[in-house]
């Protein structure tokens, strides 16, 4: 750390020091008592409800104050719960659909082993440039694929997940499409059924590129965002605890 950031953090818990301070003088005015007149258990009290106005960022130490402290601190608790109950949801959606282009993409290296063995046996031919083109096309389109189903799998790898078995297969495709380039003529009625497996494809991948960009901003992973959300119920709990039993010794 620089001597400036050490300074400013100095200068940070200095001004927490102070703030902490006022609040815990207020406290003592409140309750028309000086320090030295509390038992320690009271004393005890006095501080940790001190540091909760602190905690809170409560300009004053009215019991109202508190109140509305904690009631906005249980709604943020409750949005992070649905937050997180959304993020489940979406991650479930991602992993079938990813599974769904994997199961594709094999129905794809199935259509390539046909058009294989169709240029074989020559049951149809097709002006050459013609079919240069359309092997050209599927190889752009398979280009596409892979290219969002490795987005998805980069997405999938930040929370936790990846499949490393996708790459491979996608190169595998590659591979024989730019074998299969070389060869000069395939059967019209496969080439068109994968032409329109391709168009499904593309279709199905622009609703999956909606949905990843609709939740972009949720928690990276699923255990930073359990670990958020015991960190603030277990901060709540403390705060209502030490709320209540202010709320007994002044009675």
């Amino acid at each position: 750390m620089t001597t400036e950031g050490a300074e400013a953090v100095r200068q940070l818990l200095r001004k927490d020091m102070q703030r902490e301070h006022a609040l815990h003088a207020d406290l003592l005015q409140y309750i028309g008592l000086r320090e030295e007149d509390l038992s320690s258990a009271s004393q005890k009290h006095i501080r940790l409800m001190a540091q909760a106005a602190s905690v809170l960022e409560l300009n004053t130490t009215d019991a109202s104050a508190y109140v509305a402290a904690i009631s906005d601190l249980r709604e943020k608790y409750d949005g992070l719960r649905a937050s997180v109950s959304t993020w489940q949801r979406h991650e479930a959606k991602q992993l079938k659909r990813k599974q769904e282009l994997h199961d594709e993409l094999r129905e794809m290296e199935h259509m390539l082993a046909m058009l294989d063995a169709a240029s074989k046996e020559r049951d149809a031919i097709e002006n050459v440039a013609t079919m240069d083109s359309r092997l050209k096309e599927y190889a752009g389109k398979h280009a596409v694929y892979s290219k969002e189903i490795a987005k998805l799998d980069k997405i999938l790898a930040d929370r936790g997940y990846f499949d490393v078995a996708s790459y491979a297969r996608a190169n595998e495709i590659a591979r024989k499409l730019n074998a299969e380039h070389a060869r000069r003529s395939l059967q019209h009625h496969v080439l068109v059924g994968l032409e329109q497996q391709c168009a499904q494809l593309e279709a199905d991948n622009k609703k999956v590129r909606a949905k990843v960009d609709r939740f972009q901003g949720l928690p990276p992973n699923l255990e930073l965002a359990n670990a958020t959300l015991y960190k603030a119920q277990e901060r709540l709990q403390q705060l209502e605890a030490e709320f209540q039993s202010r709320v007994h010794s002044m009675v």
